[in-house]
């Protein structure tokens, strides 16, 4: 009996020892430092977005004050051509946050582009006619290389692929705006 027993214990360890073993594959239940560096970076990537959308509502209000102080027809075309393109890339931005499930973070940086923003309209409000004219076209040409750099450097801080075309193809836009800039800034001398 106790050989009985002994066989058929050591048939069942046998059984046992030669099935697989099955892990828990989802990583982020074994691994906390995974969970934390994708809220790590969420949080950059919800900085990310806020930068953009930053960035386009002050290329919109931007155009917006020209459309209303001037009335040279090159000023109206760029500032028409702002208001369009940037209003659609604010929407695909927002809609891309949204499909990704990426929550806005207003860091020091992004509340710094606002006031930027808004100092430079403080600025381009008080000039008047031709002044107006070449100060806009001028703080495009700026602007327009600075949103460069920036999207450079918000590119680099992101894993998430979708966001990063989505960050390529806006630099591609911005590229073409800030090439009609100079281009308006030479008519405009």
């Amino acid at each position: 009996m106790k050989l009985k027993l002994l066989v058929s214990l050591a048939a069942v360890s046998f059984v046992f020892a030669s099935l697989p073993v099955y892990a828990n594959t989802n990583p982020a239940a074994n691994d906390t430092t995974q969970t934390a560096a994708t809220a790590s970076q969420q949080q950059e990537d919800g900085a990310i977005v806020a930068s953009i959308v930053a960035l386009n509502h002050n290329e919109i209000n931007a155009a917006r004050l020209a459309l209303h102080k001037t009335k040279n027809p090159i000023v109206i075309q760029f500032a028409k051509m702002m208001i369009a393109q940037h209003t659609e890339s604010l929407n695909a931005t927002l809609k891309l946050a949204h499909s990704l499930k990426i929550k806005m973070v207003n860091t020091s940086e992004v509340m710094q582009l606002q006031a930027n923003g808004r100092a430079g309209l403080k600025k381009l409000s008080t000039l008047k006619g031709s002044a107006f004219d070449k100060a806009y076209i001028n703080a495009m040409v700026a602007g327009h290389e600075n949103a460069l750099q920036l999207i450079d450097t918000l590119s680099s801080q992101t894993s998430n692929t979708t966001l990063q075309n989505h960050l390529a193809m806006t630099r591609k836009v911005v590229e073409h705006h800030l090439a009609m800039a100079k281009e308006d800034q030479v008519k405009l001398a």
